[in-house]
């Protein structure tokens, strides 16, 4: 059946969180199908329709209030193509701010880092407001709720985010989130990248972003493959000498186990090496860290990078 809004007041009435105008006493609005989702997740309608602003009708008859609140919000799941729409955005070094009336399903795809997508004022949604978010780009994105909260990281090349609101009594709101690393059986390297700055000692671990302890690790989703490791040092290793580089996992608070066959080794003469076309098992959901070993004779090792680059199991 139809979905019809009247407007019933001498004036016009602006829905804010739908971007339509219905304008004054006998308009009424037909609601196209592709938009059944969008009026259901409204707050302004239910308000107008409670009020008596608006009178819904369903193509035979006007519906008492209760009736007309009913009729909007049944029916809303995509049953067929002409439902369905999904926006797809290249990613930029940018922030993307969602609202009440944007579209539920958003594709990012694209090489550029930096995307912070925005979830909209949550005192504006009706709770259980939910939205389905694809990382199909190469970067990291991040999913912030209104007052600039980091509430989930999605990995780059095949990730899906599934966001639902909670609680809408702030602008930040409560938004549980899920976020799923999808395997293609062919996996895409994703790069786990330590760092430290100025000289590294033998024995030294190696951080992330130099922002934590220096025993913290990157945490991997689920079983994984190590697939290629690099390493690049900003001056030559001294002649004669060489310094080499290996993973670990924490197995308890203060245990770490080294990770077999993930040794790598910066040559005398030179400033970095790769090694690759490995298939390192990993897993499932192991903390990663890295260090310089012990016992390497290495001189001149300073402002070390070291990248592993791992493909779903």
């Amino acid at each position: 059946m139809a979905k019809i809004v009247k407007n019933t007041t001498a004036v016009a009435i602006t829905i804010n969180d739908v971007g339509i105008t219905i304008a004054a006493s006998p308009t009424a609005y037909t609601i196209p199908p592709q938009d059944y989702l969008l009026w259901a997740s409204s707050i302004n309608v239910d308000t107008y329709i409670s009020n008596g602003s608006f009178i819904v009708n369903d193509g035979y008859d006007d519906l008492k209030p209760q009736n007309g609140l009913l009729h909007i919000h049944e029916d809303v799941h995509r049953k067929s193509s002409s439902l369905v729409r999904a926006v797809v955005v290249p990613t930029a070094n940018t922030t993307t701010t969602l609202s009440a009336a944007s579209d539920p399903l958003y594709i990012f795809t694209g090489t550029v880092a930096g995307q912070i997508l925005m979830l909209g004022d949550a005192r504006t949604y009706n709770t259980g407001h939910h939205y389905e978010i694809w990382n199909r780009s190469t970067q990291l994105m991040t999913i912030q709720d209104n007052s600039s909260n980091t509430i989930g990281v999605m990995s780059a090349n095949i990730t899906t985010a599934q966001i639902v609101l909670q609680d809408n009594t702030t602008a930040a709101g409560i938004w549980l989130i899920t976020v799923i690393v999808i395997s293609t059986g062919i996996g895409v390297a994703t790069d786990l990248t330590f760092t430290r700055n100025g000289g590294v000692s033998q024995g030294a671990y190696l951080f992330i972003g130099q922002t934590l302890t220096s025993l913290a690790g990157y945490v991997i989703s689920g079983s994984n493959y190590i697939a290629k490791l690099s390493v690049t040092n900003s001056s030559l290793i001294t002649a004669n000498k060489n310094a080499t580089f290996l993973l670990q996992r924490r197995t308890a608070i203060n245990t770490f186990v080294d990770i077999a066959n993930t040794s790598i080794t910066i040559p005398a003469g030179s400033y970095s090496a790769s090694i690759s076309g490995l298939l390192i098992p990993i897993g499932p959901d192991w903390e990663i860290s890295a260090y310089r070993v012990s016992n390497d004779q290495g001189g001149g090792v300073n402002n070390i990078v070291l990248t592993a680059y791992t493909v779903p199991q």
